[in-house]
């Protein structure tokens, strides 16, 4: 695959976006959460008009990777917890597929410098605990653990780590 473009995110990507979103997560959740907790969050989190309203949303910085088709994408935004000039990656996934091959490296860069330039200082983002691929990855470009949490996603119970790594 020649490098892809990383590009905003349009209403035209939705259809794209929740393509990869039902791939990446049966690919890399397979195994770590129970097939329900999956659908139901593909279901709620990636209807049509829940992504389009995130698309549309100024603060929101919703990118896409793209070769021909949407393969991958991230989005996140200011901190909601009050943690000052700190962005939250809340998403991001390639197309499994092309896991390897510089597509999420890609998007991380340019969600990063993109919440740099809205004045974000750091970024901080969960992910499973048994995630290791996720893992792996966030420590490789920098991310440190900062804390260990628990929660419920769609009634099942998992634990999450936090990484943070400062933006330069």
């Amino acid at each position: 695959m020649t490098d892809p473009t990383i590009r905003t995110a349009t209403p035209e990507d939705v259809t794209g976006i929740r393509h990869v979103a039902e791939r990446s997560w049966n690919a890399a959740y397979n195994g770590i959460l129970d097939g329900e907790t999956i659908d139901c969050a593909l279901e709620e989190w990636y209807d049509p008009d829940q992504v389009r309203e995130f698309v549309d949303r100024d603060e929101v910085t919703y990118l896409v990777a793209e070769d021909g088709d949407v393969v991958g994408y991230a989005s996140g935004g200011p901190d909601g917890e009050g943690e000052g000039d700190v962005a939250v990656l809340g998403a991001i996934y390639a197309d499994p597929d092309l896991w390897g091959e510089g597509i999420g490296t890609a998007l991380l860069s340019a969600f990063e410098r993109e919440r740099r330039r809205a004045g974000d200082d750091a970024v901080r983002l969960r992910v499973l605990a048994d995630n290791e691929v996720g893992i792996a990855f966030y420590r490789a470009r920098g991310y440190e653990p900062v804390a260990e949490r628990e929660d419920e996603l769609f009634g099942e119970r998992v634990a999450e780590r936090v990484f943070r790594r400062a933006l330069e």
